[in-house]
């Protein structure tokens, strides 16, 4: 018998597994996401028979439209057993999500989807593209002629100091507006460039070492000014050749060659929400973990 709940700790082997054939994740991260993310009430899961098949965890976040704020959930490794996939078990589990999140009292639900392939899977699950990202490449060359003349200096900062950047982006600009909770476990997980004036946070920017040795950077706010510190610190922290970039439409960074790219997909659960989800402009992301 098919059905679907929120998991138990019993869930956690059966989870952790799932996990890390999913995503190819290491017994490192796993124990930071189950240490510090996992929630049960927050974890829903599809079961049959009692063996756990496939499930999604939902991280409690605001989307910032037209000066006003909306609470959302944000879908996070969703993922079903191989063998079992292509079966319409995700899909069912994406409608119980929108249910149960729409009592939660959400606004939206979202997703970033992990390939382009699966945005058209997602747009006929009722999601749409709301969330885009100016994103471009540059050499190693190219950002030290911008770190030049840097005016600031790399500072340790904490999630309250970059929700409070937050709030300053995006009083003029949408976006998801994440929570204190998961800024600190993406701080964990993630390297985090941080400049500032004294202890004040003027510029930030979340990233990782891709395979191929490239940077790339997951998500970045800047105050006018502090690009080029934020430059120096970039290439203080690592020693790639280049450096790939997805960042605010509205970040005051930009170079000829670039290109605006959907990142993150909504769907609305509330008549607030319908009518919001169509004054979304430029609406950035940032932290989009699949």
């Amino acid at each position: 018998m098919d059905k679907i709940t929120t998991a138990v700790l019993e869930d956690i082997p059966a989870l952790r597994e799932l996990f890390r054939v999913s995503f190819s994740a290491q017994e490192e991260e796993l124990d930071l996401f189950f240490s510090m993310r996992f929630a049960p009430l927050d974890t829903l899961v599809y079961r049959r028979n009692g063996a756990l098949l496939a499930a999604l965890y939902l991280w409690d976040c605001d989307v910032a439209c037209a000066g006003k704020r909306l609470g959302a959930d944000y879908i996070y490794a969703a993922a079903t057993c191989e063998e079992l996939r292509r079966q319409g078990i995700m899909a069912k589990l994406l409608d119980y999500a929108a249910e149960y999140s729409r009592g939660r009292g959400r606004d939206f639900l979202l997703l970033s989807p992990a390939d382009s392939e699966l945005f058209s899977y997602y747009g006929k699950r009722g999601f749409s593209n709301a969330f885009y990202a100016k994103c471009f490449t540059l050499s190693r060359k190219t950002l030290s002629l911008l770190a030049r003349g840097a005016s600031g200096k790399g500072i340790t900062t904490g999630a309250d100091s970059i929700r409070g950047l937050w709030a300053c982006a995006y009083s003029r600009a949408d976006g998801v507006v994440w929570s204190r909770e998961v800024l600190e476990y993406d701080m964990a997980l993630l390297k985090l460039a941080a400049v500032g004036s004294g202890d004040k946070l003027r510029a930030y920017a979340f990233w990782q070492q891709e395979y191929d040795g490239a940077v790339q950077i997951v998500d970045a706010q800047a105050q006018a000014g502090s690009v080029p510190a934020l430059a120096a610190e970039l290439l203080r922290q690592s020693d790639a050749d280049f450096f790939e970039f997805a960042l605010p439409s509205d970040f005051p960074l930009s170079v000829d060659d670039f290109s605006i790219e959907p990142v993150g997909m909504l769907r609305p659960l509330s008549a607030a929400g319908e009518s919001s989800a169509s004054l979304l402009r430029n609406a950035y992301m940032g932290l989009t973990m699949a």
